[in-house]
């Protein structure tokens, strides 16, 4: 059985990626909110 300080450190490794996976797809979608504003204001 690991100790307490290794499986505190690799349970936080899977959350770490798991949160980075999320944010680049939220960052994604900003970045594409971000150009359809400017292609909109760029049309009007």
């Amino acid at each position: 059985m690991p100790t307490f300080s290794e499986s505190r450190r690799s349970i936080p490794d899977e959350v770490r990626i798991a949160r980075l996976k999320r944010l680049k797809l939220a960052l994604k979608d900003q970045i594409a909110a971000w150009s359809e504003d400017l292609d909109g204001d760029r049309v009007a």
